[in-house]
């Protein structure tokens, strides 16, 4: 969503990722620092869906009329990982749903920032492109494959294996 959202708002836009690469994303735990970055922000993003669980609590430490939100992946999860009727949180890697992404991204830096809204709407507009380009290679790449199954060290692929008619076959969950 970082890459997103820098994207989306090129140099209009600070956008600051708490996750530190490395740091595994559902282990995350904001500090006091976070939660007060968060608090001073015009906009946070997050993909929810269950792949941030400490994001409700500190949305509820921040005041009223704080910074506006966005669940990027609100709406876009369907499918399950980790069991049965657990949400799959990892949309972003189904470029379709990557691409609903990056429209709600648009969206959220244009009601907070007016007048940039011209300058979201090409830049998103542009990152549309290449993900509709990257969907369509896929589409056309894997459609005569005669093996569908792949392994992965990680269950985050269930969306992109769906869109595209992949088994994958994870390591770890």
């Amino acid at each position: 969503l970082e890459y997103f959202v820098m994207r989306v708002g090129g140099a209009s836009v600070e956008g600051v990722n708490l996750i530190s690469p490395g740091v595994v994303a559902h282990d995350f735990e904001p500090t006091p620092g976070d939660i007060r970055r968060m608090e001073s922000a015009d906009l946070i993003i997050y993909n929810g869906v269950g792949f941030e669980p400490w994001i409700e609590r500190a949305l509820t430490a921040i005041a009223a009329d704080g910074p506006a939100v966005v669940e990027a992946g609100l709406g876009l999860a369907g499918g399950s990982a980790g069991g049965p009727g657990v949400p799959d949180p990892h949309v972003w890697l189904d470029p379709p749903k990557a691409a609903e992404q990056v429209r709600k991204i648009r969206d959220g830096l244009s009601r907070v920032d007016p007048d940039g809204a011209s300058g979201y709407t090409d830049n998103a507009n542009s990152l549309l492109e290449e993900i509709e380009s990257l969907h369509q290679r896929l589409r056309s790449g894997l459609a005569d494959c005669r093996l569908r199954q792949f392994v992965t060290s990680h269950d985050a692929f269930g969306h992109l294996a769906r869109r595209y008619d992949l088994a994958p076959v994870p390591i770890s969950g």
